[in-house]
């Protein structure tokens, strides 16, 4: 998965469109649970402003209190 994301990076895409199946399988494999929340998490990161948009297909609902927090 790094080098997919490595290589991808190089084209300096505007999006990145992924589907809800590509996410409830990364829950599945990589998924341990939501760890404890720190203080750093309340902090707003400083972010590069030419960063990709991240959109989520999600047509069927099947990502519903997947992405949640709590």
């Amino acid at each position: 998965m790094e080098l997919h994301y490595r290589i991808t990076g190089k084209y300096n895409p505007d999006i990145h469109l992924i589907g809800s199946h590509t996410i409830t399988v990364g829950i599945e494999l990589y998924g341990d649970g939501v760890p404890p929340e720190v203080t750093s998490d309340f902090e707003k990161p400083k972010l590069k402003k030419n960063l990709p948009h991240l959109v989520l297909v999600d047509s069927k609902g099947k990502l519903e209190g997947l992405l949640i927090r709590g």
